[in-house]
């Protein structure tokens, strides 16, 4: 089946918005995952979007996980500024991640509402579960990274399925590299969001993973839009944002349950 056909497949299945969305991630991915099974989820995911199914009870699971400055309701007591708003959806990525719960995957600008300066958060049923693997490996990824933990990042790396136990010490290297790139500045105290940046790294990623005759987990689409919405509303922001800071919020609230 060629790349064109696999992906008309997956946009057949797809809730409509998500037709602006796919075309984000990297060609590449179709070459790498299971695509029956990955338009099937796409199918489930339509049919939770369309009739907003199991999004009150997964509100009320994640509430309390929320940054202060984000709520569900009118109650929002912070006001705050472009960057702090950025910074929040930040810590919101992070800890829907963290959580292990299921993951609201629409973080567009459309659906927040900031009224000044205070966020209220209208989740939709764009919603999934990552298998427990991919997820803790996301976890293991993001907290060897932000704490500069090479061991912990490789293993992450292994568990989400891009580098695996057979691969050169060479071979991990080059992907350890590639993601390093994605991420841009090691420090991460001042990065400005821009989508070309994140279709480039993710494409590179992907390109390689190809040449290299592996497979990817289908969960990649799921991370990929959830991705995706999270970059359109930071570029949209257009701030630089401490996103070492964001992860630390996130990782100690977890730390301190």
């Amino acid at each position: 089946m060629q790349n064109s056909e696999k992906k008309s497949k997956i946009l057949e299945a797809a809730p409509a918005f998500l037709k602006d969305i796919l075309p984000y991630i990297s060609p590449r991915v179709f070459d790498l995952m299971d695509i029956p099974i990955v338009a099937l989820n796409m199918g489930k995911l339509s049919y939770q979007y369309v009739f907003s199914k199991g999004v009150k009870s997964l509100s009320k699971r994640l509430e309390p996980l929320l940054p202060k400055t984000i709520c569900f309701d009118e109650n929002a007591k912070e006001v705050i500024t472009k960057e702090e708003q950025g910074e929040a959806i930040l810590e919101l990525y992070f800890s829907q991640i963290l959580s292990k719960e299921q993951v609201f995957l629409d973080l567009r600008p459309s659906r927040f509402q900031v009224e000044r300066g205070k966020i209220k958060w209208v989740p939709n049923g764009l919603y999934c579960h990552f298998k427990n693997d991919f997820q803790q490996g996301l976890i293991d990824l993001y907290t060897g990274f932000y704490h500069d933990d090479d061991v912990l990042y490789e293993k992450g790396l292994q568990a989400i399925g891009l580098i695996q136990e057979t691969d050169s010490k060479d071979q991990r290297d080059q992907i350890k590299s590639i993601f390093k790139e994605h991420f841009g500045d090691h420090d991460q105290t001042s990065v400005k969001f821009e989508m070309k940046h994140f279709v480039d790294s993710f494409h590179q990623i992907f390109d390689h993973i190809f040449t290299e005759k592996k497979k990817l987990s289908d969960d990649f689409v799921y991370l990929g839009i959830y991705l995706v919405t999270l970059y359109l509303h930071l570029e949209k922001i257009n701030r630089p944002l401490d996103v070492r800071a964001s992860f630390e919020r996130a990782f100690q609230k977890f730390n301190a349950m």
